[in-house]
């Protein structure tokens, strides 16, 4: 009768071990099901592991940036050489801002801040460099921002750098507006030389975000300042304006005129007519940014 006991007890106290180490190993693999499962957990996880992956390069940057005079530690996200200067995006003063960071012989320069309405992550954000376009050399900063899933609305802004006297041994570097484009396609504009003189203009269909109304912006350098004028100004028969999307253009590569649309009462309906580019016909004005 004992040894049936003992037996008993020793297959009662084997059942829980085995039990507990059945819930220990369940509980080690459950939260890894969790991150797969939900969405927001998947998203943290990249972030972690994008930021290890980043953590690394970004802290030798980092103090590369505050030997060359910037003065802080914060991370740097991606930079660029350009000529005989650097740009960079790095982590900004204040939290949720980003901050172009422009760096020669040893100093540095905020050149513009980004706030947190204006990305989503630092990636929406990157440049390029470019060679005489409207005049200049510089980069473009591409900024991305999602709409739904699959589609993007995109902003393009084209700087040089010029640098000003602030004394008689010194030059600061300042920030100069090219061009700016902006629309629902990155790729939707083209460089050629319009009005003959042997300088490229840059052609760009613009689409607004808000309510979806196009136009056709033209930039023009006139060897000191560049202008900017609108396709719309082609037009020079009445329409009815109703106010915005009364009136569009597009410029068509192809045929290599631009197409506007307006509207007329009397057809109740849009008429549209295609006009060759004629800068004489357009109210060119200064671009400034």
């Amino acid at each position: 009768m004992g040894g049936f006991a003992l037996k008993k007890r020793m297959c009662h106290w084997t059942f829980v071990i085995f039990v507990i180490l059945l819930l220990t190993a369940c509980g080690e693999r459950q939260p890894v099901g969790n991150v797969a499962e939900d969405p927001a957990n998947d998203s943290a996880e990249v972030s972690d592991t994008s930021a290890e992956v980043l953590t690394e390069a970004e802290s030798e940057a980092s103090r590369e940036t505050s030997e060359t005079g910037s003065g802080t530690d914060r991370e740097i996200y991606w930079t660029m050489p350009i000529e005989d200067y650097e740009i960079s995006l790095q982590a900004g003063a204040t939290e949720e801002t980003l901050e172009l960071l422009f760096q020669k012989d040893g100093e540095s320069k905020v050149l513009r801040t980004f706030e947190s309405w204006e990305y989503q992550t630092f990636r929406d954000i990157t440049a390029e460099a470019f060679e005489d376009i409207l005049g200049h050399d510089g980069f473009c900063i591409y900024q991305r921002c999602p709409l739904g899933t699959e589609s993007y609305y995109y902003t393009v802004g084209y700087y040089a750098i010029e640098y000003r006297n602030t004394d008689a041994q010194r030059k600061e570097a300042e920030l100069v507006p090219v061009a700016y484009r902006w629309g629902a396609r990155d790729d939707g504009f083209w460089i050629k030389d319009v009005d003959g003189d042997g300088i490229d203009e840059m052609i760009c269909n613009v689409q607004w975000m808000a309510d979806g109304a196009m136009d056709v912006y033209i930039y023009h350098f006139d060897g000191e300042k560049v202008l900017r004028g609108a396709g719309t100004d082609l037009l020079e028969e009445e329409f009815d304006n109703h106010g915005i999307g009364a009136i569009g253009a597009e410029y068509l590569p192809q045929q290599d005129k631009v197409r506007i649309w307006y509207w007329k009462d009397e057809l109740e309906d849009f008429a549209e007519k295609e006009f060759e580019i004629d800068l004489e016909k357009l109210e060119m004005t200064e671009y400034i940014g």
